[in-house]
């Protein structure tokens, strides 16, 4: 595609926006209410309307949590939505005064990540950014403009540095950057929320910057989450947040332009109304994931078992013997730190394994729990702490996340059971249960029965001591909480299945104490990148 571009003026004067020359204009009817729309290549197109707002139109606005434009600030406010489909598209939206902006890009499927469909998708939401509005058509409550003055300008006041964009394009699209008097600052160590609470207000409700203006999906997916541009007639500033860091770069003409300063003057400058403003932000409070923290345990303590080595020492098998009893009494050392090594481990795995079917199984129960239920937290957590199998037969009625009941006689269920029954046991020392009861011996009187056995004496007694919970054991409960996860998993909603199953793997898990709803606070990967300095 070219990059040249004409002005598209909308019929009525209501706005004015750049367009690609190489769009085709579909015709329409003076008399038509349609949005204006523009074929672009194959089967992709644009659209774009602007209408009077209606009742309808303002519910729109409230439930994307729209802020109507502020004309003083460079960039429109504004609000954008994707939608995967046979036909995927990108949705656009303004409110401005008494007048809403509706623009969609819509393209196949299958062209989501062609080099054509992504750079006109560029192209188009750094024009919508750029949109002009006819202020005299559009009504704006109490619009404002600044006054001209003839006074010296403070570079160190935001306001300043409220130009479009322009310089700040010109040298991001510049392969040399030598011959620009830039310099780049960071680590910026001053409050990252009330940087971005103060950028917001006063240059973009959103992010403006080049980075925010390409990024693909979600901003915890890239390497920039949001960028800033900032530009006045000396110069322009850029400024960004890596998962790592604050940093910007400054381009200004003159005397050195300290970033730092200028953030730490605003921030103090407009302190009150920036507090207001963080305090409408959606609060992610963060909690252990114990499902996750259990499951990389008992992941952990499995290979662990597996690289212990439990074969018994050979000793002397008659009670006169001219074999080496030192040989025999060093295996003896070390088959008694193995024994003891893996009597820690196996304990513990029967324990977190437990722990992490009952773990999955609470955190599955509140991540489908309705809103309603979480407003009365005494009942949640009276169900939660109840027994295993009873919370198993309810969980449909207090959890939304299933598409079927669970079934009590399957095999995985059932093996849980167990296993929690098991768990229960070794916990509480009960030693009437068959966990803790090992074998049987006799005596009459004071004269010992004992069974003769192949090991001696001193091997079978640390093997009765701390061979329990025995491999086999062992290895049933291990599949036993990779199955009830399974098994669980298998009757999520279909529609929701991939998304559930990310979310319940998160650590820390997120809870939006605003929707009452678990998030997602963090990258799907682990991003981290460094750059070569060109000094």
């Amino acid at each position: 595609m070219k990059d040249e571009s004409i002005i598209f003026e909308e019929p009525n004067g209501l706005f004015a926006i750049k367009i690609p020359s190489v769009w085709k204009a579909v015709e329409r009817k003076e008399a038509d209410t349609k949005p204006y729309q523009f074929a672009i290549i194959g089967k992709s197109f644009f659209q774009i309307s602007c209408r009077k707002i209606t009742p309808d139109i303002e519910n729109l606005i409230h439930n994307n949590k729209l802020i109507f434009h502020n004309p003083e600030l460079p960039n429109v406010s504004f609000a954008e939505t994707f939608f995967e489909g046979p036909l995927s598209s990108y949705t656009w939206m303004c409110a401005v005064g008494d007048h809403f902006v509706l623009a969609s890009y819509f393209f196949p499927l299958e062209e989501r990540w062609q080099t054509l469909t992504k750079h006109s998708l560029f192209i188009i939401r750094i024009f919508l950014q750029n949109i002009h509005f006819n202020y005299k058509l559009i009504k704006i409550d109490d619009m404002k403009t600044s006054p001209k003055s003839n006074e010296k300008k403070d570079y160190y006041k935001i306001e300043t540095w409220r130009d479009k964009p322009s310089k700040v394009f010109e040298f991001i699209g510049d392969i040399d950057k030598s011959k620009w008097n830039h310099k780049m600052v960071g680590p910026i160590e001053l409050d990252t929320v009330k940087i971005y609470t103060l950028l917001k207000l006063k240059i973009s409700s959103q992010p403006n910057g080049f980075n925010s203006t390409a990024r693909a999906g979600a901003p915890l997916d890239n390497m920039f989450w949001w960028d800033f541009m900032l530009e006045c007639d000396k110069g322009f500033i850029q400024i960004w947040r890596t998962p790592h860091a604050v940093e910007a770069v400054v381009s200004f003409e003159g005397e050195p332009f300290d970033v730092v300063k200028f953030l730490e003057t605003n921030i103090k400058t407009h302190s009150k109304e920036l507090a207001d403003a963080i305090k409408t932000y959606d609060k992610h409070q963060l909690i252990i994931n114990h499902f996750v923290s259990y499951k990389q345990c008992v992941d952990s303590l499995w290979k662990d078992i597996n690289e212990i080595d439990l074969t018994p020492p050979k000793g002397p098998t008659k009670h006169i013997t001219n074999e080496d009893p030192n040989k025999y009494v060093d295996g003896l050392r070390g088959f008694i730190d193995n024994s003891v090594k893996y009597h820690t481990v196996a304990k513990s795995l029967v324990l977190h394994a437990a722990f992490a079917i009952e773990s999955y199984l609470n955190l599955a129960i509140r991540v489908g729990s309705p809103v309603e239920l979480k407003d009365y937290p005494e009942v949640m957590d009276k169900f939660l702490k109840s027994d295993f199998m009873f919370r198993i037969k309810n969980f449909g009625f207090y959890s939304s996340l299933l598409a079927s009941e669970i079934d009590v006689n399957n095999k995985a269920i059932k093996d849980a059971q167990q296993l929690m029954s098991f768990r229960n046991k070794y916990v509480h020392f009960d030693e009437s249960s068959e966990h803790n009861r090992i074998g049987v011996v006799l005596f009459d009187r004071d004269y010992p029965l004992h069974q003769a056995v192949d090991d001696r004496p001193a091997v079978e007694s640390f093997k009765q001591m701390f061979h329990v919970p025995d491999k086999k054991t062992v290895t049933r409960f291990y599949e036993t909480s990779i199955n009830f996860v399974k098994y669980m998993k298998s009757l999520i909603h279909p529609a929701m299945k991939n998304n559930v199953e990310f979310l319940m793997e998160q650590n820390p898990i997120g809870y939006n104490e605003s929707l009452k709803c678990y998030s997602v606070v963090n990258s799907a990967m682990a991003l981290d990148f460094f750059g070569v300095s060109e000094d």
